[in-house]
């Protein structure tokens, strides 16, 4: 008989859980679903959406979703301590969740998290037009000193990760082409592949030899509370996103600042707190990458106003800052 997470996570929603008293709010997400108490947030990755397992990375078997999530948790923790505690080993019984120090017996590796105010996300405050030229500034730096603990050196070829990462960009954009044109897409799609080849000595050197580990950073898994930033679900879905040149994470975050504020000026203030961390910080590349984020966000904004209308002034306003931007320094 197959395998089924179902009773260990109907244990979890009725609140069965060692050291919990009350029902959590569940938050299902594509990959995973979270359980929200009073305190304490779990996390457990799903073996079964089969879009996740066949475009990003397949999890179905149990030792390839507990790697995963073994890599997710030391990739948070190491970014945001203070939230992501640990992990712990768990499975049901008729008596509810039961948490286990090994894996003998266990159904599901379990991440667990300190609870976090998320009325205070980044994407939220950018939207709501409370967001400072000092925000970006602290917020510039203290991304800076955060991600010098994840930057891992790796070796690998920054052009050819470029090339697939550009191949995703395109279909991932055309998933909504009742939104943004077929046509449009390709301008895009085409400066970043000219781009790309131009530079290709460029990328294929110097930033092929500063290539790190690469996260998913951008304004939804950021949390902005009492001048302090953080980060939470940043671990890369794919493989081939893990790693990339510093300035992915860099650009993914500043352009979401740049297109929901629509202030140059705030948008500088981030690089410029970033840059205070650094001993250079070279900005050749930016037209690429902002466009290269914006195509990301883009595509995400309105994927999200297709259930959420509260999400569809976001997508236009970014919609709008992608085509003025391309339209001044890219066309």
């Amino acid at each position: 008989m197959s395998y089924s997470q179902v009773p260990l996570l109907e244990q979890f929603a009725r609140g069965r859980v060692p050291g919990e008293h009350t029902e959590p709010r569940h938050i299902e997400t594509v990959i995973s679903n979270v359980y929200l108490f009073p305190s304490n947030v779990y996390k457990i990755y799903k073996n079964n959406n089969e879009f996740f397992n066949s475009v990003f990375r397949d999890i179905r078997t149990a030792d390839a979703r507990f790697e995963f999530t073994r890599r997710d948790f030391a990739w948070n923790h190491a970014l945001s301590p203070d939230i992501y505690t640990h992990t712990t080993w768990a499975s049901s019984d008729k008596d509810g969740a039961v948490f286990r120090e090994d894996p003998e017996g266990a159904d599901e590796l379990v991440i667990v998290m300190n609870r976090v105010d998320t009325s205070h996300v980044l994407y939220e405050l950018l939207c709501a037009g409370t967001f400072s030229v000092e925000d970006a500034t602290t917020v510039g730096t203290q991304i800076g000193n955060m991600l010098q603990r994840v930057q891992t050196p790796v070796t690998d070829n920054y052009y050819e990760n470029s090339v697939t990462r550009l191949h995703d960009l395109r279909a991932w954009l055309m998933l909504q082409k009742h939104h943004v044109p077929a046509s449009e897409i390709a301008r895009y799609c085409d400066y970043l592949e000219s781009y790309l080849t131009e530079h290709r000595t460029q990328f294929e050197g110097v930033l092929s030899e500063e290539m790190t580990l690469c996260g998913d950073l951008h304004s939804h898994n950021a949390v902005y509370i009492d001048e302090t930033i953080r980060l939470m679900d940043t671990f890369a879905p794919k493989e081939e996103w893990g790693i990339g040149h510093p300035h992915i994470k860099l650009y993914r975050l500043g352009t979401d600042i740049y297109a929901l504020t629509g202030s140059e000026k705030v948008f500088n203030a981030y690089i410029e707190g970033y840059a205070s961390t650094r001993t250079h910080l070279s900005r050749e590349h930016e037209h690429y990458y902002v466009v290269y984020a914006a195509g990301i966000m883009l595509s995400y904004l309105y994927m999200l106003s297709n259930n959420d209308a509260r999400h569809m002034v976001a997508a236009t306003t970014y919609h709008a800052f992608l085509r003025t931007y391309f339209a001044q320094h890219c066309a």
